[in-house]
């Protein structure tokens, strides 16, 4: 038998998406692309551990579940 460690699936508001592209976009224009690169792998890097194990951030807003 496996541990198979379940991971939880995170849903991006529209205004976390235009946020994200935003900071991409200013990153790009503004800074080379290995910065851009390195912030998109920052990211990438907390959202799994923000999936395996939820309560590394708490909610900031309980009743919204944000």
């Amino acid at each position: 038998m496996t541990n198979t460690k379940m991971t939880k699936r995170i849903v991006w508001s529209p205004l976390a998406e235009d946020d994200i592209i935003g900071i991409l976009d200013y990153l790009t224009s503004n800074w080379d692309k290995k910065i851009a690169n390195r912030f998109i792998n920052l990211t990438q890097n907390m959202l799994h551990q923000l999936a395996a194990n939820s309560k590394l951030f708490p909610f900031i807003n309980k009743k919204e579940r944000i």
